[in-house]
């Protein structure tokens, strides 16, 4: 081949090479300008939105009337920038904190009442009040799901935690309350044994202030109320033997708040026992009293005995209280002596 063959086949080659170099450059013009142009105005409306889903500016609550639709558009507007918008990748970071928030706020609130929701804005309720509804496997579940792990947590994070982990104390409540009202129901209840059964009463209130499963709550509920009625029968019959029996009971259930209710309650059981036993015991003391009296002050009458006279027995009547006892010292006349005739001297 001789050189101008060569010398053209490379200027051809050279030619074909700048043509390939030129269309693709056209192809990249073409397809960057048929990307959406982004303006600082669309950008500022963008973040403007997702900042409103917050309650303030400190981005951790949500605000109280969050919605999903108002996710749903703000997801819209930040999937609409182009992909080479410097600001839509930090938009997507906050639009996922805050769809997290949200389904960690929704799921929480579920487990209560709508009237009383758990977290609302950043109010977050003291008293929780689980549904019916809600069993202990389904409490788990939503736990397993939304609960933050992250090292650093901001104040709603924080504050879900707060309330998960009190509720599971509420569920965890159960088996330890079943546990102290079988201690409570082993102490025998006699007189000794009521302030250690009061002590152990206060520590099973303690724990049912926890338990939030309202239907195992009410079971609870029922067998201590039975409990303390057997309580009550069996005190009633410890205050027929103790005069005064109630105000010593009362100073013994004083750590437990159900057995000082109960016993204000039936107060009148104890105090009748009570003046009962009072009026049987002065019965019995004004018994003996009289029959002490009649033994000691009662007069008894001994009348002198009359050796010679056997035929005149000596008499057991007691004389009339006017009469007085003839005086042992003085001697009986002879009773052959006849009494002078008061005729005589006539």
């Amino acid at each position: 081949m001789s050189n101008k063959v060569k010398a053209l086949v490379l200027l051809v080659l050279v030619c074909l090479l700048v043509g390939v170099v030129k269309l693709y450059s056209f192809m990249d013009n073409r397809h960057a300008g048929s990307q959406p142009q982004v303006s600082s105005q669309q950008i500022q409306s963008i973040q403007h939105d997702l900042n409103q889903l917050y309650l303030n500016d400190k981005k951790d609550f949500l605000k109280a009337d969050i919605k999903a639709e108002d996710l749903r558009q703000v997801e819209t507007k930040v999937a609409s920038l182009s992909a080479v918008a410097p600001e839509k990748s930090q938009m997507q970071t906050q639009l996922e904190d805050l769809k997290t928030k949200y389904e960690a706020l929704t799921k929480l609130n579920e487990l209560f009442d709508p009237k009383k929701p758990a977290i609302k804005g950043d109010k977050v309720a003291t008293e929780l009040e689980l549904l019916e509804s809600v069993k202990e496997d389904q409490f788990k579940e939503v736990k397993k799901a939304i609960y933050f792990k992250a090292k650093s947590l901001d104040a709603f994070e924080v504050a879900v935690n707060k309330v998960l982990d009190k509720v599971e104390l509420g569920f965890g409540g159960v088996e330890k309350a079943n546990s102290l009202l079988a201690e409570i129901k082993a102490i025998p209840v006699e007189d000794g044994q009521i302030g250690r059964i009061a002590k152990k009463m206060k520590e099973l209130e303690a724990v049912l202030a926890n338990i939030k499963d309202p239907q195992a709550l009410a079971d609870l509920e029922q067998e201590i109320q039975s409990y303390i009625a057997d309580f009550l029968t069996k005190v009633q019959v410890i205050a027929k033997e103790i005069p005064g029996y109630y105000d010593l009971l009362l100073v013994a259930v004083e750590p437990s708040e159900k057995l000082t209710k109960a016993v204000q309650e039936n107060r009148s059981l104890f105090e009748a026992t009570s003046s009962e036993s009072s009026t049987e015991s002065s019965e019995t003391q004004v018994i003996e009293s009289h029959s002490s009296e009649a033994s000691y002050s009662d007069p008894i009458y001994i009348p002198p005995t009359n050796p010679t006279n056997p035929t005149n027995p000596p008499s057991t009547q007691a004389p009339d209280p006017g009469t007085q006892a003839p005086d042992p010292g003085t001697s009986n006349p002879d009773p052959g002596t006849q009494a002078p005739d008061s005729t005589a001297g006539n």
